[in-house]
């Protein structure tokens, strides 16, 4: 009773089981009771557990049981329960990655050791998860996972048999394809092919363990690739003939089979339908084949009687005619086009001919200094049109082939260095009054690559002025008049010469002082300095003046219009003056710049502005000039020539001393090719005259000597004596 008494004072579970504990003794019957009650405890705490988990992800309650947080300290068998049903939950998650694995291929089942792979991940659970070894839930763990390593090793079985019996099969399969493509080689016959394949059924029973029936279907597959190709003949026997075994039993054939029977029928239809297609495809190609030899004039009588022999009832007599008939207009247009192409090559080759011709003669021209005086040339080119080459294109061809095919060709043979090239260039382009391009760009790229700032005493000179400069001292010895020429602007010629002048007068050495001197005489600011260098060179050009009868001359002829060369070389001395020359010096040098820049004709300075003339052209103008004054009735002495505008091709001719036109005639308005083609004609007139006179005195002197014979005879005849 003390027992009941002490129990008394528990009212809960926890209560009760104490009180049956002490009353085990007392009563054996209440055994019963608390295993009963155990059992239940057991349940609720699964239960419970169970439900927590299923309103929880993996990540949740892995997360939950870190934390300490997923089961209760002071309930130890729903504790259990929870860590039981979380290993549940493990060993499935862990089972699906291991399926996904396998699925994906990045687990080979047929050469993975699933122990190991096993293992590996229970041992990496138990450490990262936590759980003790000898617990319920490790053993619970384990229990789960021994289910996964026995599906995964059920699973790899079959995929090796799987495996085996594929390689099996396929190497089953490849002996019938090499037997196929030794039957090709080797030109067996449908039944050498079908004993063949019956030895090979055997060999590949024993070898591979395969039954005859799955090779059998090996046999129709290989029969249906035959009939995809239109073999029937092949096909027919595979299918329909009788299988003779090695030890010399005999089957039905594989159509009789009645597994077989009804696939055999479907491939043997597909071989006769394609073997039907190919036979109409191989007739419709042949006759094709026959239309495109026609059409390309290939195909000839005796080639198509011999087809037709061999295929009989596939084309008509009259289309056997028309194909020959075809194939005769296309021989004859293949004759057409070949006569064409080589009235082509002969039309290319003749052009090419002339050209050529034309190349050697503007050469000529250009050797000769008469290149402007051409008339041209009239050609057919390579396509048979007529071109012209005269007037500016002709210039420019003879210039272009000069420079580009000859030159390089005259400087490589010499051992010419390139300033030896571009003299040789200029003289002869400038004899011909034609320009040297680069030599043209160089020159006028100079002066112009000053930047605003102008020169400085420190900054380095553009390369482009540095080598205009040089160009220009080179040439102002040499061809002092192409220098005129080419520099299109005053400004750039001022430029140099000023450059030129305190490097050879004022000894500066350095090319950027120099340029520096230049600068500040051209464009610095004006300054009584300024205005004495004016009143200086005004005096020194008055005293020369006045000291010769005209120190204005061109050679040994002077010139009647001082008045523009004065102001020319006053300007010019004046700008020279500033660079600290004497005034005497300054007005000799701007005379050696200015004279360039004009030419004498018929006694008047001409001003050239930058026209290039050729040699010769002095003399020509002046016969030109004495053609035109006898038919105005003026003093030829009164006229020259002018350049029109800013054409430097186009002259006229004007008054001297106003520098107004004549009236205008065709004489008077002239190009310099028309200027030269007139004066060569005049020439080609006079020589023929004076041939003509050699002729008529020679007539009138074979005359005399006939007459002479004819008296001397007559004196023989009538005994005149002797001779």
């Amino acid at each position: 009773m003390d027992a009941f008494e002490r129990a008394g004072g528990f009212d809960d579970s926890q209560g009760l089981m104490h009180l049956a504990n002490s009353l085990r003794s007392v009563r054996p019957s209440l055994d019963r009771f608390l295993q009963q009650r155990e059992q239940q405890q057991q349940e609720d705490a699964t239960n419970a557990a169970q439900s927590t988990l299923a309103g929880m992800t993996f990540e949740e309650a892995m997360a939950a049981r870190r934390a300490g947080t997923l089961a209760p300290d002071d309930d130890p068998i729903r504790s259990i329960a929870l860590e039981h049903g979380l290993a549940y939950k493990l060993a499935r998650r862990r089972e699906d990655e291991l399926k996904a694995r396998v699925s994906s291929g990045e687990l080979d089942l047929l050469s993975s050791d699933v122990d190991e792979v096993i293992a590996k991940q229970f041992n990496a659970d138990m450490e990262e998860f936590g759980f003790a070894p000898e617990s319920s839930s490790a053993r619970r763990l384990a229990e789960l996972y021994e289910g996964t390593r026995t599906k995964l090793l059920d699973t790899q079985s079959r995929a090796r048999s799987a495996e085996k019996q594929s390689l099996a099969v396929d190497a089953s399969a490849e002996t019938f394809n090499e037997l196929l493509e030794k039957s090709t080689a080797n030109g067996w016959s449908p039944q050498q092919l079908s004993a063949a394949f019956q030895q090979q059924i055997s060999e590949n029973e024993a070898l591979f363990r395969l039954p005859k029936q799955m090779q059998n279907e090996m046999v129709l597959q290989a029969a249906d690739n035959m009939a995809a190709r239109g073999d029937f003949e092949l096909v027919n026997e595979l299918i329909n003939g009788e299988r003779v075994l090695p030890n010399g039993n005999r089957l039905p054939p594989l159509s009789q089979v009645g597994r077989h029977s009804s696939a055999a029928q479907s491939i043997l239809s597909k071989a006769q339908a394609n073997a039907s297609k190919n036979l109409s495809d191989m007739q419709f190609d042949a006759t094709v084949s026959l239309a495109d030899a026609a059409r390309r004039g290939e195909l000839s009588e005796d080639a198509l009687g011999a087809w037709r022999e061999a295929n009989p009832h596939i084309i008509s007599d009259t289309h056997a005619r028309s194909l020959i008939l075809q194939s005769h207009a296309a021989q004859d247009r293949a004759r057409e086009q070949l006569l064409r192409a080589q009235q082509s090559w002969d039309d290319e080759q003749q052009s090419v001919r002339k050209e050529r011709e034309i190349d050697a003669e503007l050469l000529d021209a250009l050797s000769a200094g008469t290149v402007q005086a051409h008339h041209g040339f009239t050609y057919s080119d390579a396509k048979g049109k007529q071109k012209t080459l005269d007037g500016t294109k002709l210039l420019d061809r003879a210039q272009a082939v000069y420079l580009k095919n000859v030159s390089p060709r005259i400087a490589k043979q010499h051992g010419e260095t390139k300033e030896q090239t571009l003299v040789r260039e200029i003289t002869v382009l400038s004899r011909n009054g034609l320009e040297h391009p680069s030599a043209n760009r160089v020159l006028n790229a100079g002066p112009a690559s000053l930047n605003a700032r102008g020169v400085t005493g420190s900054d380095d000179l553009p390369p482009n002025l540095v080598e205009g400069y040089r160009m220009y001292n080179q040439l102002r010895t040499l061809n002092p008049q192409y220098l005129q020429g080419a520099i299109k602007d005053q400004r750039t010629r001022d430029f140099y010469a000023s450059m030129s002048a305190a490097q050879e007068y004022l000894g500066v050495e350095d090319e950027q002082q120099a340029a520096l001197v230049a600068y500040n005489a051209l464009y610095g600011e004006s300054s009584v300095v300024d205005d004495l260098a004016v009143k200086e060179v005004a005096n020194a050009v008055d005293s020369l003046r006045t000291s010769k009868e005209s120190w204005f001359t061109f050679g040994d002829a002077p010139v009647r219009n001082t008045g523009v060369l004065e102001a020319r070389i006053k300007a010019q001395a004046t700008t020279l003056r500033r660079l600290g020359l004497p005034a005497e010096e300054a007005v000799e040098r701007a005379r050696e710049i200015v004279e360039p820049s004009f030419l004498e004709i018929n006694g008047w300075a001409v001003p050239l502005g930058g026209t290039r003339v050729p040699e010769g052209f002095k003399q020509s103008a002046a016969e030109r000039i004495e053609s035109v004054a006898g038919s105005i009735g003026v003093d030829p002495e009164d006229l020259t020539v002018s350049p029109v505008g800013n054409n430097r091709n186009l002259w006229t001719i004007v008054y001297g001393a106003t520098g107004l036109p004549v009236r205008q005639s065709s004489e008077t308005i002239f190009t310099t090719e028309q200027l030269f083609r007139d004066r060569l004609a005049a020439q080609e007139a006079a020589r023929g005259v004076a041939i003509n006179e050699k002729v008529e005195t020679l007539n009138d002197a074979n005359e005399r000597k006939k007459e002479t014979a004819a008296a001397i005879l007559k004196r023989k005849d009538f005994g005149g004596g002797a001779l």
